[in-house]
């Protein structure tokens, strides 16, 4: 009697790139891959296939809600023969590529297929922060089926905070109040395209320190932004008036044009102006 070992396919599932820098990994948990909204992500699928001859192979990733492939290809294709019919990205977040019967027998035999895939973290309420999002991946074959390892990315967002404040917050016609506009990045991810837009008070007038809107571009984690000028009560304002100003503040979670799946954050504080006399 003789014994043989037949061996098996193997799977190995990754993730090979992000295509923003600045989001890195860990920030809630492990050693998971983190993104934002609107960044893209590239997964690399090898399969070890032995010497042998395989029926009705198909490869197959499935994304989770919330995130959309853009594309799909073999990357290494290393095997003796296959009859590849199609790549198709179904509108369920499965990509699927038909391979047919593979033979990898005899004289010729390779070492295996290699697949990539591109896909986008999408603005869709089902990515908050700290929410992980995992890909898997399965390969069917001469009616068998083997799962590789799963990956997952973990969402993060930016989170900016803004005060506006008078001081003092009381006054007469002709007074000058001192105004102080400040943002702040609380969060540990990086907001883009961050556009201060600061509403003036009515019956009021600001000094040339003020501008209307400004394109601040790129605040980091921690990083604080503080703006001065001076608030000039017009002179028909009257006594017991409350006049109220607006500060805003707009930002993004990817850097750059809106694009698919980019998502945009808005944050904003008023203050008040008593007018004591007239």
């Amino acid at each position: 009697n003789a014994n043989f070992l037949v061996q098996d396919i193997a799977i190995n599932h990754t993730i090979t790139s992000t295509n923003l820098a600045d989001t890195t990994s860990s920030l809630f948990s492990g050693s998971l891959t983190d993104m934002a909204i609107g960044e893209q992500v590239v997964y690399r699928t090898d399969i070890s296939i032995p010497e042998s001859t395989f029926t009705g192979m198909t490869i197959t990733q499935t994304l989770p809600a919330g995130m959309k492939f853009l594309s799909g290809s073999i990357l290494v294709d290393g095997v003796k023969s296959h009859t590849l019919s199609n790549v198709v990205i179904g509108p369920d977040n499965v990509i699927t590529f038909s391979l047919g019967d593979v033979d990898n027998a005899g004289i010729g035999a390779g070492s295996g297929i290699t697949i990539e895939t591109q896909a986008v973290l999408l603005d869709q309420g089902t990515n908050t922060a700290g929410v992980g999002k995992t890909s898997n991946i399965i390969v069917n074959y001469s009616e068998k089926s083997k799962a590789g390892n799963p990956q997952i990315i973990e969402v993060v967002e930016p989170t900016l905070s803004i005060t506006k404040v008078y001081s003092p917050n009381s006054g007469d016609a002709g007074d000058t109040i001192p105004t102080t506009v400040t943002i702040q990045n609380i969060s540990n991810v990086t907001a883009y395209d961050v556009i201060l837009s600061d509403v003036t008070a009515g019956k009021t007038t600001p000094d040339a320190g003020f501008s209307g809107s400004i394109a601040i571009g790129t605040l980091n984690p921690g990083e604080i932004r503080t703006y001065n000028y001076n608030t000039i009560l017009n002179t028909n304002v009257s006594p017991g008036e409350i006049l109220t100003g607006t500060a805003t503040v707009q930002y993004t979670s990817f850097p750059g044009t809106p694009g698919d799946g980019e998502r945009t954050y808005s944050v904003s504080d008023t203050d008040a102006i008593n007018i004591i006399n007239s």
